[in-house]
């Protein structure tokens, strides 16, 4: 494992690329060019960027020339090369099943951050996932009902197992998008206050990131 060198997160030593913040680890210009942050969140911005990456403010400071050339970074198909950032670019393209396969990547990663399109796309695939594994189970009548305080329930055998070899990679990606949203990992535990706990998590998990990259 080594460190990100603008953001400090744990990567695997055979990246090229920050899954974080994007940033070139093999790039020895990576903060070479003058950056401004952005007023709205504190994101470092190249001149060239228009618009802020992280939450799509005006960029004050963007010049046209400095976006002319960088045409030296631009490959056959028209794609900007990461020269200086890849964060942009990553977050742009990430779909929902890359954000899928980061959240078994980053299983046991405590220590990084997740942006909100990344959480969220993750919570749209559990629901699409336990939507199916339901369907299985009353086809296939792999769930046991019980009664209980006049309550009918339901427990499927499938969806049981799905929650359990998921629970920590959604733990560690829940800390990580705390961290990103500018809270403390410790937060967490407001879960356990009655009502108001999950309220503020959930206003939390739907705030851009409030972590200045540099």
């Amino acid at each position: 494992m080594k460190r990100c060198n603008k953001c400090g997160a744990e990567i695997d030593d055979e990246s090229k690329f920050c899954p974080y913040c994007g940033a070139d680890l093999n790039s020895s210009t990576l903060n070479s060019e003058k950056e401004e942050q952005c007023l709205n969140c504190g994101f470092f911005l190249k001149p060239y960027q228009k618009y802020c990456p992280n939450c799509g403010l005006d960029n004050p400071s963007y010049d046209e020339n400095a976006r002319m050339n960088t045409n030296e970074n631009v490959n056959h198909s028209g794609e900007e090369r990461n020269t200086y950032s890849n964060y942009e670019y990553a977050h742009e393209s990430i779909n929902m099943f890359q954000a899928y396969g980061l959240l078994f990547k980053n299983a046991f990663n405590f220590t990084g951050k997740a942006s909100r399109q990344e959480y969220w796309l993750v919570v749209l695939m559990n629901i699409i996932i336990t939507i199916i594994l339901s369907i299985i189970e009353a086809i296939t009548g792999l769930y046991v009902t019980f009664e209980y305080s006049e309550v009918l329930y339901q427990i499927g055998y499938i969806r049981s197992v799905y929650y359990v070899v998921t629970i920590i990679p959604m733990l560690s990606l829940l800390i990580r998008r705390l961290r990103d949203c500018g809270k403390s990992p410790y937060h967490v535990f407001f879960y356990f206050i009655p009502i108001a706990g999950p309220i503020m998590i959930l206003v939390w998990l739907c705030m851009p990131s409030k972590y200045i990259y540099k």
